[in-house]
């Protein structure tokens, strides 16, 4: 079990969710900051991962941020984006390397004004636990 299987994970179900917005691990910069073709777009790849467990039993606990960048002059793009990234894997059957989580939940959800003024960061933060099989 690993990070790769955590983050293909995330990325297969957020890319469903967000269809047809790019979804990134490290998008591309553009050269040109005021050009504003590639916005929205959701980079994944962010995550804390902990091993757990007992005699019995070993699992991991992984905390996973997803970021959400918008253009638009308001926030209302990159919290509707959010919504659907929450659709997507708030409390879905999500299998990890072959096993499924027992728990896969946000924790939060921020809509931010980057420094620059012009674009707006949503950084949403996930739980996701599984025991994986031997």
């Amino acid at each position: 079990m690993s990070a790769v299987d955590l983050q293909n994970a995330i990325y297969d179900a957020v890319s469903a969710a967000v269809a047809p917005l790019p979804v990134y691990d490290n998008p591309t910069q553009v050269a040109d900051p005021d050009n504003n073709d590639a916005f929205p777009f959701v980079t994944v790849g962010d995550a804390t991962l902990s091993e757990w467990g007992d005699d019995c039993k070993a699992g991991f606990d992984a905390q996973v941020i997803i970021h959400t960048w918008s253009r638009a002059h308001h926030t209302l793009e990159t919290k509707a984006v959010q919504g659907d990234i929450y659709t997507g894997l708030h409390r879905v059957d999500l299998m990890v390397g072959g096993t499924p989580v027992v728990l896969c939940e946000e924790q939060s959800r921020d809509a931010l004004r980057d420094p620059d003024g012009v674009t707006v960061h949503g950084v949403s933060r996930y739980r996701v636990v599984w025991t994986p099989t031997p």
